[in-house]
């Protein structure tokens, strides 16, 4: 060290000074340090990937939802309290109970999967409204359970859906919808109003339309 400046300490603390006023410390931001590892990039393309999963309990909800929609439909409903029908169509009442039977093919698939998942069964409770279908004919009630068995199909559809990522839930689902598919289908094309159309039209004349038009205005009425 010069002389001067060991002879001379506020020089030193001046130089020293100096050299400490010098240093320029540059950290290192975590963006700029590199990235490289496979594994890493991996794993955060699969957390951004993977959806996010319901817990036990709302999956459980779900499935209760369906099974309570099912089982407490308008359709099972109509099936036990035997609605007033022809003699000649009593074949509508049997497809009607045939048709809850294939619900209930469903309804137990429902109950197999809850119970393997541990879950309490709730059964649910018929709408107070059906108790005034007690005393009406099915030839009324027809158009109805179509109609309650359409938002029926969605629902399980939408939930299905949903839970299409829950291994041990989609394929009960999957099953549930085809069913369910099958018997809107089979309400549809069994429809007591439209088959009478369809057998008044063969029957009439080309100039005689008569019975036609009265079948279409009973139903207008009816609806």
């Amino acid at each position: 060290m010069n002389a001067a400046v060991a002879t001379n300490p506020d020089r030193r603390s001046r130089v020293s000074r100096t050299f400490t006023r010098q240093r320029v410390v540059v950290p290192i931001s975590s963006s700029s340090q590199p990235n490289n590892d496979p594994r890493k990039q991996f794993r955060r393309t699969l957390q951004s990937s993977s959806p996010s999963r319901l817990s036990h309990e709302q999956v459980s909800d779900r499935l209760h939802r369906v099974l309570v929609s099912i089982n407490r439909s308008l359709l099972q409903y109509a099936s036990q309290c035997a609605p007033w029908t022809p003699v000649g169509e009593a074949g509508r009442l049997a497809l009607i109970r045939s048709l809850a039977a294939t619900q209930q093919e469903s309804i137990q698939q429902l109950c197999d999967l809850l119970i393997e998942r541990r879950d309490t069964i709730d059964w649910g409770a018929f709408p107070v409204e059906y108790t005034s279908y007690n005393f009406v004919s099915l030839d009324f009630l027809w158009p109805k359970i179509i109609s309650d068995q359409t938002p029926l199909e969605r629902l399980i559809e939408a939930v299905r859906d949903e839970l299409r990522h829950e291994t041990q839930v989609t394929p009960v689902l999957d099953d549930v919808v085809e069913r369910e598919r099958g018997v809107l289908a089979e309400l549809t094309t069994n429809h007591p109003v439209e088959t009478s159309l369809v057998s008044f039209a063969h029957r009439s004349s080309d100039r005689d339309f008569t019975p036609l038009r009265q079948a279409i205005g009973e139903h207008l009425s009816a609806v």
